[in-house]
């Protein structure tokens, strides 16, 4: 009996072969896997639990997906049952629905945006489409205080939809803070028309001002504005944060929060919510992040309803990540000799590739003063080959996949009040808990998670057979450990001290790893002669091959890729690790 999931796969590796890329063995496993699940869903054999695949980019996640919705459909949809998929941005959900090929009539749209909707079925027969595509704001939107039983615009034919996929990260929980002196603020544009508010508001703001970071109040339900009075309070407020704070503070109303020192000064509010309904499981999360995130783990530890799928991950052994410790936050980036310290680095690095297309991430607010010192440096250099993204858009896009040379200037860090609610919101606690993980392992978590989506914008998302290509990285942070941060993101990197004492890649190295990856690929039991390898790194002084082992990059590849050096062979043998079930 040929499996969906089979089909789906043998479809799958047909794809990769006419796009002329390979695919690893680690890598099949993990992708063979991870369609198997999306049978067992469809079916509505899976218990409920949220499934975490965590494979890097470039390895196949979404193709593999459309070709499990291609192999359905050729099956005329049998097994019978039905499809919902979230993504992150409209953008990526029309190029998904593109590759997709459904007909008009197998799918549903269901956004914010009227013309993408009208891409398959009408809303009325939304109840009909086998295949179900909305954001994933639109979900936590329509479910918000409802089960996801109670959510019937999600529904197929009066049921919840069986096979449940969310593209990107996830949490079950969500949390949200306001400055308490912020909230100073919307007495200006409120008193004259709402006196009765600011009076409530001002007698709450004196009690939350006067407690201790840790303690728990509750905000009045009387802050809540009537729908008619609300609108019209938003519309005389023209300061964004202000508006914010507003809209936030509706959001409290009637909850508890916890008081949490702020950044700046005195308190903030910080309230936890629950984002996702527990019926929304069985549901398959797919994440690249996955395994380097933090939230996950505290997930797993204090809610235990997460499962995680056989993972894989790219070797990068041809990605150079060249690290310039030095601070670059906020008030770094608000010193304009730092921005011309800043820019001159970035210009010098540009003659590493005088050529090519490079990527700049760095915060909002910094943009503009940075463009104009890399512009006054360099000014013939085209604008069609410099690309920007500030911190906030720096994930789901493809847009810069063939841009070798990256730049990271600073990493989006939250406050100290939104790492403690990610704690409380990825363990599944309330606010007045007094136990609760170390914010610092969360913070660090996140560091990570977005610093790899950040630099997997730029080529390092073109892998094939499990390694990525060639790509510059560098990156300007004040980081302690990024030795060890960026060979847990990207591993058999070539670490390069930038604008410190710093060792190129050694070019006879490079040689020996792409041997060595080409002979033994990742996950398989294998040995091949050292003598094979010493050829193809040019090396014939058995001194010179012995310290060519010795060096750093080599030892870090050999680590990650799991190869032992014998003492005629380079050998590896999968069979010492247990076996994962269903692997």
């Amino acid at each position: 009996m040929t499996f969906l999931s089979d089909t789906a796969f043998q479809h799958l590796q047909d794809d990769f072969k006419s796009w002329g890329l390979g695919m690893g063995e680690e890598q099949a496993e993990a992708l063979n896997g991870f369609l198997q699940v999306l049978e067992r869903g469809l079916q509505g054999q899976l218990p409920a639990k949220f499934y975490l695949l965590s494979l890097d980019p470039g390895m196949g996640k979404t193709s593999a997906c459309i070709a499990f919705l291609k192999s359905w459909r050729r099956a005329d949809y049998q097994p019978a049952s039905s499809v919902l998929i979230a993504l992150s941005t409209k953008e990526e959900l029309r190029a998904f629905i593109d590759e997709a090929g459904l007909h008009t009539s197998d799918f549903g749209v269901l956004t914010s945006d009227a013309e993408m909707n009208n891409f398959g079925l009408p809303r009325a027969d939304h109840h009909q489409a086998k295949v179900m595509f909305t954001t994933q704001a639109m979900i936590r939107r329509r479910i918000k205080d409802k089960t996801f039983r109670e959510a019937s615009e999600f529904h197929y034919q009066g049921q919840p939809r069986a096979l449940r996929i969310w593209d990107e990260d996830v949490l079950p929980s969500g949390w949200q803070t306001v400055r308490v002196d912020l909230l100073n603020g919307l007495a200006i544009p409120l008193r004259s028309h709402f006196p009765d508010f600011i009076s409530k508001l001002h007698a709450f703001r004196e009690v939350a001002e006067a407690k201790k970071p840790g303690e728990v109040i509750t905000v009045p339900e009387d802050l809540i504005f009537p729908a008619d009075r609300y609108e019209a309070a938003l519309r005389r407020i023209e300061d964004e944060n202000l508006k914010t704070a507003l809209e936030t503070l509706q959001d409290m109303a009637g909850t508890q929060v916890r008081i949490v020192a702020s950044t700046y000064s005195g308190n903030e509010l910080l309230s936890v919510f629950k984002e996702l309904p527990d019926d929304m499981a069985p549901m398959v999360v797919v994440d690249a992040s996955g395994r380097v995130r933090e939230a996950y783990r505290t997930w797993e530890e204090y809610r235990g309803n997460i499962e995680r799928l056989k993972p894989a991950s790219n070797s990068y052994h041809n990605v150079n990540v060249h690290f310039w410790r030095r601070g670059a936050g906020k008030d770094a980036l608000a010193d304009e000799e730092t921005i011309k310290a800043f820019a001159e680095a970035i210009v010098g690095a540009f003659e590493l590739d005088p050529k090519g297309e490079w990527l700049i991430v760095t915060r909002k607010d910094a943009k503009e003063d940075l463009e104009a010192a890399i512009r006054a440096l360099a000014p013939s250099l085209p604008k069609e080959r410099l690309y920007w993204r500030t911190w906030g858009l720096h994930r789901s896009t493809n847009e810069f996949r063939d841009v070798e040379n990256i730049v990271i200037v600073g990493q989006l860090r939250y406050s100290p009040s939104s790492y403690e609610g990610l704690c409380l919101a990825s363990a599944g606690l309330p606010v007045t808990a007094s136990e609760y993980p170390d914010p610092r392992k969360l913070e660090a978590g996140e560091l990570k998670h977005h610093l790899f989506q950040a630099v997997c914008r730029a080529s390092v998302r073109k892998a094939q057979a499990g390694a990525a290509p060639h790509c510059n990285v560098f990156i300007i942070d004040n980081l302690s450990d990024a030795e060890l941060t960026m060979e847990e993101l990207f591993p058999g990197h070539n670490f390069i001290r930038w604008k410190e004492a710093a060792t190129l890649t050694n070019e006879r190295v490079k040689a020996a790893i792409d041997a060595l990856h080409a002979q033994m690929p990742p996950g398989t039991a294998t040995r091949v002669s050292k003598s094979v390898i010493r050829d193809a790194a040019g090396i014939t002084r058995s001194q010179d091959f012995t310290e060519l082992l010795a060096h750093p990059e080599m030892r870090r590849f050999l680590d990650w890729a799991d190869i032992e050096v014998g003492y005629h062979h380079f050998k590896r043998d999968v069979e010492r690790f247990v076996p994962i079930a269903n692997g």
